[in-house]
């Protein structure tokens, strides 16, 4: 049974949609469950950027290009919109949903999709800041990384809009760039007219579909590649890959004793040494090894 309290607490949350949305409050009682989410969702984008723009502004080492808080606010603002038109976004607003970046710290997710990835799951999104601080990455290379991964994009949405002859947006929603002009501190730069050595950067939304891809320019990549060998050696021998490697030799190069170089077979095959990662080890535990991070003593 519905209470006279009920009502009331009803009532008084339409009128706050009603203000919010700009309607009247008997538009805001006939607002689907869609359309408040929808709205919810975009509310989030414009807090977003003002809360990307301040955090910036007062970051030691970090400066604003040019315009505003509220500008650069604005811009991640219109960014996310225009991806929220192809994959709608919905907001993640607890602040301990975060997740596990193979060891090596955790970034908090901001948005999930119900866009589905080819393994049917929900799309999460992060910001590039977020994640190249834990993985070590100064935001000037992740920002460089994130260009990168930007002409590959369009590359290959190019590719594939010539061969089915329409033109689509598919892979274009796992990097995009939110707008946001920095300058950072670069003790590698060259110095500009007054002896500063500073380098450009910028804030990105990265999905959880080029994290991996993320990790090969971390600082700890080749202790992150250690850890997910054998996880890796399982994958190729369940893929049937192993087997394919089966007939490809491996070579050792070796100095000989008079100071020269000689490369010479070693008799075994990269389908021998794909199995001999993964011996000795369940799929189980080489998946806990991956995502060990740092880790100083023996494998475990």
């Amino acid at each position: 049974m519905t209470t006279t309290e009920d009502r009331d607490n009803v009532r008084a949350m339409h009128e706050s949609l009603a203000r919010l949305t700009g309607r009247t409050v008997e538009e805001a009682e006939a607002m689907t469950i869609e359309e408040v989410v929808d709205f919810t969702a975009r509310m989030s984008f414009h807090t977003l950027g003002l809360q990307i723009a301040t955090r910036f502004e007062e970051a030691d080492g970090v400066h604003l290009m040019e315009d505003g808080i509220r500008a650069h606010a604005a811009r991640v603002g219109e960014a996310l919109e225009r991806l929220h038109e192809r994959v709608p976004l919905f907001p993640v607003r607890m602040q301990d949903v975060t997740i596990d970046l193979f060891g090596f710290g955790r970034a908090p997710i901001h948005f999930v999709t119900q866009a589905k990835d080819e393994d049917g799951s929900d799309v999460r999104y992060f910001l590039l800041s977020e994640l190249a601080e834990p993985l070590g990455i100064p935001l000037h290379k992740a920002h460089e990384w994130a260009e990168r991964e930007q002409a590959d994009a369009i590359r290959a949405q190019r590719e594939r809009d010539e061969e089915r002859g329409a033109l689509g947006w598919e892979c274009m929603n796992d990097v995009i760039d939110l707008g946001v002009w920095l300058t950072v501190d670069d003790p590698e730069a060259r110095p500009d007219a007054d002896g500063k050595r500073w380098s450009t950067a910028g804030e990105w939304l990265v999905s959880d579909d080029r994290l991996l891809a993320l990790m090969t320019w971390s600082p700890w990549s080749k202790v992150f590649y250690e850890n997910a060998r054998p996880l890796m050696a399982h994958a190729f021998i369940h893929s049937g890959l192993a087997d394919k490697l089966g007939d490809v030799p491996t070579y050792r190069t070796v100095e000989t004793y008079d100071g020269e170089t000689k490369t010479g077979p070693t008799g075994d095959t990269l389908g021998d040494h794909v199995r001999e990662d993964a011996a000795g080890i369940t799929v189980e535990e080489a998946a806990k090894r991956a995502m060990r991070g740092l880790c100083f003593g023996p494998p475990e």
